[in-house]
């Protein structure tokens, strides 16, 4: 096993500003039909993401480490089919336990692993949810433009049956870290955020010590705060431009904060219905800050071409302390947390929209995922700048 003296530094820095305790973990393997190698093992503990690599050495390999949590990990090859997708690779909760794992070679999909009760709960909630997910995901994607009130419907149906999942795991199993997961897939549907603290607050104080526990927590009060009928939190960045921008100088008007990634799919395909608003609506009153979750400068300035939305307000999520992180972090998705602003906001997931009005009070929030989609946004634009105009 092989781990880099910055990664272990930085690993042993963060967990003591945590107060955590670290516990050791060992992953003993075995790979059917693959003698030699290296093989990786990633996973992130405490916000930190972790790489380490294992010879094979006779169809066996060894990993060992200190984590201070469960923590989802992931097994791979690392090598690659020709349309770039991983070939071999397989997801799990890694416990602070011996664990073994059976692989076989360019196949990983069925592996075995034994040891982990916090990946045998994950298992265990997966198989009641996966199907309707399934579901969900396919009506969804299927008819994401025209949906009629019965399949809105349906979409609605879904997500409260996997939210009553979520929520009777929570209450059954609340000494397992999946509960927090389970807690956080309610946080995505339509159940109110104190709702949501108060299932927090009912699992075991074990799992309350936890970073996991302790980061949803803190986001559900960042959802709150800056929830509907809340100030607007300000902030000042410099824009794509490099000039000054602060939200409360623009008091007086109403805002869109629109956040996106140029690596998001239906953030880019939602692009053109945010111009035509800004078509409509820029002349009577509204501005329109669009917030980057990218995690780099060319990437960002690229898409703002591409899309041609330069006569927006286009911003970074990120502060100058954060953007010292992405110096040394490369993964985009992990990196597009990192931002303050999307902490602040919290937009989760996006493509999302936070509508402000004149006196800097949030007004609406909307968002592809949770069925506040375009529609919702438009009828409270045309609702304003009605009045307005009277």
């Amino acid at each position: 096993m092989k781990v880099s003296l910055f990664t272990f530094i930085t690993f042993v820095i963060a967990h003591s500003l945590q107060a955590q305790p670290l516990k050791k973990y060992s992953l003993s393997g075995e790979i059917k039909g693959e003698d030699t190698g290296t093989i990786y093992l990633r996973y992130f503990d405490a916000g930190i993401r972790n790489v380490e690599t294992a010879r094979i050495q006779n169809g066996q390999f060894q990993f060992n480490g200190f984590i201070s949590e469960p923590v989802l990990a992931s097994i791979t090859d690392n090598k690659q089919t020709i349309d770039g997708r991983q070939n071999a690779y397989k997801g799990f909760y890694m416990d602070p336990a011996a664990m073994t794992i059976i692989l076989i070679a360019n196949d990983f999909k069925n592996a075995k692993l034994t040891g982990s009760k916090t990946n045998d709960d994950w298992l265990l909630l997966s198989e009641k949810t996966d199907e309707l997910y399934s579901k969900f995901y396919k009506l969804k994607n299927a008819f994401a433009e025209d949906l009629s009130e019965k399949q809105k419907d349906s979409l609605d149906l879904y997500s409260k049956k996997i939210a009553g999942i979520n929520i009777n795991f929570s209450k059954k199993n609340p000494r397992s870290i999946i509960a927090v997961k389970a807690i956080s897939a309610v946080s995505l549907v339509q159940v109110s955020n104190d709702s949501i603290l108060h299932l927090l607050d009912n699992l075991d104080t074990s799992i309350k010590k936890t970073y996991s526990f302790q980061t949803l927590k803190q986001n559900i009060r960042y959802a709150i705060n800056s929830g509907i009928n809340h100030a607007a939190p300000d902030f000042t960045r410099q824009d794509a431009n490099s000039k000054k921008l602060r939200l409360s100088d623009f008091k007086g008007k109403y805002v869109l904060l629109d956040f996106w990634a140029s690596w998001c799919v239906p953030c880019r395909k939602q692009t053109p219905h945010i111009k035509n608003i800004y078509k409509q609506y820029h002349s009577k009153g509204l501005e329109i800050i669009v917030v980057s979750c990218d995690a780099k400068y060319d990437a960002w300035h690229k898409a703002i071409k591409q899309d041609s939305i330069e006569s927006f307000h286009n911003i970074l999520a990120f502060t100058n302390s954060d953007m010292e992180f992405l110096k040394t972090h490369d993964n985009r998705m992990e990196a597009s947390f990192k931002g303050e602003l999307r902490k602040l906001y919290n937009p989760m997931p996006i493509p999302a929209q936070i509508l402000i009005d004149k006196d800097g009070i949030i007004i609406g929030r909307y968002s592809l995922y949770d069925n506040t989609t375009d529609e919702g946004m438009d009828k409270k634009l045309s609702e304003i700048f009605s009045v307005d105009k009277e």
